[in-house]
């Protein structure tokens, strides 16, 4: 994997955590940490705008946080593949993964199972690529309607609103010449194993 994607995907990684640790610290103790993360946690609840409803899927605050990291990058691209089915998926897995260290309020290593010796905390294959593999087949049926609404919402991010809305209608255009042709780079999820020591807990954190 080159080192271009293998950044790409660590960026994402941290981004995630770094989007759940910030909102931890508006939390006022470890109780309520522990309690937001559960339900967030449950039936993937993160990924809805609306989970007591279940609506607004891929829509929710610490995705769409989480997304724009992806937008910042391509947004320095002339080139579009098409909506980024792949990236959405890396993405849901990277909140996942982040919620899962924080399930006793803050990051920890040891939220997650090992790897012989070593604990296995990077945003690595072994689970994440089946997690993100897992949020590929519901984000390929997003509407484009959904799509728009995902960059919009995005954009609010990424302090460029307006390029985000180009940058949907240039993959919205890719899709639309490509006849039924899925382009494996909208599609890729995770394809290396080198761990990012990116655990850091929220200030206050178990205490």
């Amino acid at each position: 994997m080159c080192r271009g994607q293998r950044n790409w995907r660590s960026d994402i990684g941290k981004r995630a955590l770094q989007v759940v640790t910030d909102h931890l610290n508006t939390l006022p103790d470890i109780a309520a940490r522990r309690k937001w993360v559960a339900d967030m946690s449950h039936n993937v609840a993160f990924i809805y705008r609306d989970p007591k409803t279940q609506t607004g899927s891929y829509r929710s605050d610490i995705f769409l946080r989480t997304f724009a990291a992806h937008l910042r990058l391509v947004l320095k691209s002339d080139v579009s593949y098409g909506h980024p089915i792949g990236a959405a998926s890396l993405v849901a897995a990277a909140v996942e993964r982040a919620l899962t260290l924080c399930r006793d309020g803050g990051p920890s290593a040891e939220a997650l199972p090992r790897r012989g010796k070593k604990s296995a905390h990077g945003f690595v294959p072994v689970p994440w690529a089946d997690r993100a593999a897992n949020y590929l087949k519901p984000i390929k049926s997003l509407s484009l309607q959904k799509w728009r609404e995902i960059f919009e919402l995005s954009g609010q991010f990424v302090n460029s609103r307006r390029n985000t809305i180009d940058l949907f209608e240039a993959s919205t255009d890719a899709c639309e010449s490509s006849d039924g042709y899925v382009d494996p780079r909208s599609v890729l999820v995770i394809s290396d194993d080198e761990p990012e020591n990116d655990i850091a807990g929220p200030s206050g954190a178990g205490h």
